[in-house]
């Protein structure tokens, strides 16, 4: 028996190409082409907006995903090059300069996520 596939919602994002998309406690947060923030909408019913992280320098968002272990974000910037890191409790932004940049995957496992970026680390 084959599941039919609805749409339930279409999330507003200033009609910007999305980039990625991932889910953390509850909520769904998004990053667009050309923007230096990471929306946050309600996972629940109605989807509604609920904040916007301003991520400073963010100027070529690729792919974000969520680390269910530790609470946080990792966004890829393709033109910086270099990987965010965002605390979801409190929105603290990390920069990890990174000689390649690339996501894959909708939840990663920190640790080696981190010992990929720590290994390409520049020290200016």
């Amino acid at each position: 028996m084959r599941r039919r596939t609805r749409l339930l919602q279409v999330l507003s994002t200033d009609a910007r190409p999305v980039w990625g998309v991932t889910w953390l406690d509850g909520r769904i947060y998004v990053v667009c082409s050309d923007s230096n923030a990471v929306k946050v909408f309600d996972a629940l019913s109605p989807y509604g907006l609920v904040d916007s992280i301003v991520v400073g320098g963010l100027r070529g968002a690729w792919d974000l995903v969520a680390c269910h272990v530790h609470r946080c974000l990792y966004v890829s910037d393709f033109k910086t090059p270099c990987v965010w890191h965002i605390d979801a409790r409190d929105q603290t932004v990390t920069r990890y300069t990174v000689s390649t940049v690339f996501l894959v995957s909708n939840q990663i496992k920190s640790n080696l996520l981190m010992q990929k970026v720590q290994l390409a680390t520049t020290v200016p």
